[in-house]
């Protein structure tokens, strides 16, 4: 949602500006910039060998040694205590032991399995980077998710009218839209959808005038329309009670805003961003297959714990900076986890390279999706159960071979 800057605050560079005209100075360029530490950071985490890469160089270290001396040996033997012909008892004995201690099955069976596994999730929308994303994949058992714009829509639908006036609901709607319908503001254009499904229209309105962070208000038919939060109400003396004892049942979750006119609160409008379709359903299907499933957030702690409970998640966080999701990811790892991170922003790259498999939301920001191990081709969260169960399907079938 958007944040009120005032003189000396910060800005980040890709800050939208969504009303009046803005002088910054720049402070930071190139290197010391936010998206350039992220950048370093993604850099970094890429560059470090991951554990199952390092188990296979220590075995290799043992094994490739062993196989050899065994093969000496044998050779040796052969020379000195063989019958005639001692060279060629040698030469063919030695060639069957590296034959034989050479897995020939194991390599053939493997990458065709990988193969066969990446080719089946490609047919339900997942592009996989490499074959051991999909042995890790396999193993999964913490699936950690970013909350906006992963677990919901993204943007705000205003999904509530109360209504503590005499007006019906399309009145009282239209009065919101006549201060709406210029704006740009998310909560603005969730106004303007909402009844342009509802097919009610504005009015024309006079002498608008905004204050930032607070409300708007004009007049509608000579009459002075206000539209903004609880303070903004009380500065024109308007009493919000009658609205308030309404919104104890409204999700802690939402968003409000308030509507008066003249030296009346009318009612509130409730907004909130609406979790996608197949969030819970596929929460569900997650923790079947034995997973911890963790929220990480940089909202604010009431929206994010509210949907966390909604989804019957095992641990939220939030307010969180993209260096702290990649910190909790590491955390997890040190416990000895599998983990799998899910997001599809800027602010997720960190963490996703730094989890065991990234999985980018294939709408999500490019670097995002270049930070990840996998990329799920559709919006829908249902893939990522496809993954897991595809993934073990795959591993299972390895261990047959």
């Amino acid at each position: 949602m958007p944040v009120t800057k005032e003189l000396g605050d910060e800005v980040i560079a890709g800050t939208l500006n969504l009303n009046g005209t803005v002088d910054f100075e720049v402070t930071r360029v190139g290197q010391d910039t936010l998206l350039a530490s992220i950048v370093d950071y993604v850099s970094r985490a890429q560059n470090a060998k991951p554990e199952i890469a390092r188990l296979v160089d220590k075995i290799a270290s043992v094994f490739v040694p062993t196989v050899l001396l065994i093969a000496l040996v044998n050779a040796i033997a052969w020379l000195l205590w063989g019958p005639s012909p001692q060279l060629s008892f040698a030469f063919e004995t030695t060639l069957s032991v590296l034959i034989i201690a050479c897995p020939c099955a194991l390599g053939l069976a493997t990458p065709i399995s990988l193969i066969l596994g990446m080719g089946k999730a490609a047919e339900a929308g997942i592009l996989i980077r490499d074959g051991q994303v999909m042995s890790l994949a396999a193993k999964i058992d913490t699936v950690v998710f970013d909350k906006t714009g992963t677990l919901t829509h993204g943007r705000p639908q205003l999904v509530r009218v109360i209504n503590s006036s005499e007006l019906d609901d399309d009145k009282l709607l239209s009065l919101a839209v006549s201060l709406e319908q210029f704006s740009q503001h998310p909560l603005a254009q969730a106004v303007l959808d909402f009844a342009k499904m509802r097919q009610v229209r504005g009015r024309a309105i006079q002498d608008f005038e905004n204050v930032a962070g607070q409300g708007v208000r004009a007049k509608v038919d000579d009459q002075w329309v206000y539209l903004g939060n609880q303070s903004y109400m009380h500065t024109y003396s308007l009493s919000t009670d009658a609205v308030d004892r309404q919104l104890d049942e409204v999700d802690p979750a939402s968003s409000v805003i308030y509507i008066g006119q003249q030296t009346q609160c009318l009612g509130a409008l409730v907004f909130r961003d609406q979790l996608k379709e197949d969030a819970k359903q596929v929460c569900r299907q997650l923790k079947q297959l034995g997973n911890r499933l963790i929220m990480l957030s940089g909202d604010n702690a009431q929206a994010a714990n509210a949907i966390g409970d909604e989804l019957e998640m095992d641990e939220v966080y939030a307010e969180l900076m993209p260096a702290q999701k990649a910190d909790k990811i590491a955390a997890l790892k040190k416990d000895k986890r599998v983990v799998a991170m899910v997001g599809d922003g800027i602010n997720d790259a960190p963490a996703l390279v730094n989890a065991d498999v990234g999985i980018a939301i294939g709408r999500g920001t490019d670097i995002a999706i270049e930070s990840s191990d996998v990329t799920l081709l559709s919006n829908s969260l249902q893939t990522i159960v496809s993954l897991q169960q595809i993934s073990k399907r795959t591993l299972r079938n390895i261990k047959q071979n």
